[in-house]
């Protein structure tokens, strides 16, 4: 029911405000009171086609805007099929600019006209001279069947069943439209991802690499710089391995009785132990950097590869491309994961269509059965009317979608 009509700088109107009650269904008048100017802001808000020359003043916006209380039209689903808040009452705005553009609202919500249309059929019937009234919509005509047979809980029970299973299949449509997306990239990404993979399995393993080939390029200077350490700790009667094992040889002749000699004396012989030991291992290290140029060329061609990539990819550094290989990675289980939606949604919108189907044959025997009555009924006033052979013929025509 409307409520409410506010109505600025449109035709002769500059400003008007109407508070309307239930049970409010004509407007009356003598020519040129301006019951066109009312219904033609009505028709703007049922999605009328704009015109600049309907500004009162052509400087100013134009505004309609209507209050309804839609309570009882059960409406709720068209809101949610629409992405639009629910209420029970609700204001539909209409706005004309003076450059002639034309925007929308519903409770402050823009919206397109389709949409705008849509709605406002369901909240306002006009009627004029010469026009055809609403028993004339098959939406009409199916609602009046529906109230009379008492079937609007069947009604609804599909509306919901309906809604649902629209719902799944924008959903099933975005994942087919994400998958052929995904398909369009997937060769490549494979491509990517095999090339970072083998490049680069792990940033661990490039660290180890780059850490080898500087070792083995290296290697000369650190076989020859670990020998020397050897050679000069343990090689030759004068070598600070032997010259510390002779200045043991004196610190025990002599015959000292002190605590703390001892203790000192103690940590001197673990030192010589210590560095008899690394004597050893620096020996036995400088034998695994034996230079090798084949290796070598190998470690350089592995890091070259790398770094080729860095370029290629046109990231800062190495971990970089760990990071886009798992980004690849993500996106190839994405593909997989959508796949298995669509397999998932498209098994449940057959289960679902199924059930859809049955509550629609359901309701259109119900419906049937419901003309049947209103044909009786209404054949029988018409008989009444002295009309004993008018007939009223309900024609059902099967609809080849769901609607």
């Amino acid at each position: 029911m409307i409520k409410n009509l506010s109505i600025q700088n449109y035709a002769l109107i500059e400003n008007l405000e109407m508070d309307l009650f239930s049970g409010f269904n004509i407007i009356t008048g003598e020519t040129g009171a301006g019951k066109s100017i009312l219904l033609g802001s009505l028709e703007l808000l049922m999605g009328k086609r704009a015109d600049y020359s309907v500004l009162y003043d052509e400087n100013k916006k134009c505004i309609v805007e209507a209050e309804f209380d839609i309570s009882e039209y059960k409406l709720e689903s068209f809101f949610e099929e629409n992405d639009l808040d629910y209420d029970k009452e609700i204001i539909i705005r209409r706005v004309i600019s003076p450059n002639g553009k034309s925007r929308a609202f519903i409770n402050d919500e823009p919206v397109n006209l389709t949409t705008l249309k849509e709605f406002s059929s369901k909240l306002i019937q006009m009627h004029r001279q010469f026009d055809n009234l609403q028993i004339s919509s098959p939406d009409y005509q199916l609602k009046l069947i529906d109230e009379f047979g008492e079937i609007t809980q069947t009604v609804e029970k599909y509306r919901s069943k309906y809604l649902n299973f629209k719902n799944e299949q924008k959903e099933l449509d975005g994942l087919l439209e994400k998958d052929k997306d995904f398909k369009a990239q997937m060769e490549f990404w494979n491509f990517q991802y095999k090339e970072l993979s083998e490049a680069l399995p792990t940033i661990e393993k490039y660290e180890e690499v780059q850490n080898l080939f500087n070792n083995l390029s290296n290697s000369e200077n650190i076989q020859l710089v670990l020998n020397k350490a050897y050679n000069e700790l343990s090689e030759g009667e004068y070598s600070i391995n032997s010259r510390l094992d002779a200045l043991l040889n004196d610190m025990i002749g002599l015959n000292i009785s002190d605590k703390k000699f001892d203790q000192v004396k103690e940590k001197f012989v673990e030192g010589i132990e210590l560095l008899r030991e690394s004597a050893n291992e620096f020996v036995n290290i400088a034998d695994r950097f034996e230079y090798d140029e084949a290796e070598i060329q190998e470690l350089k061609n592995e890091l070259d590869n790398v770094n080729a990539l860095v370029l290629k990819y046109k990231v800062s550094e190495p971990a970089d491309l760990i990071e886009l290989k798992n980004d690849l990675q993500n996106k190839l289980k994405e593909q997989f994961d959508v796949e298995s939606g669509i397999k998932m949604l498209e098994e449940k919108l057959r289960k679902d269509k199924k059930e859809l189907l049955e509550i629609a044959n359901k309701l259109s025997v119900e419906r049937q059965k419901a003309a049947k009555k209103i044909k009786k009924s209404i054949e029988g006033i018409l008989n009444d009317l002295a009309m004993p052979y008018a007939e009223l013929i309900i024609d059902f025509k099967k609809s080849e979608i769901l609607t």
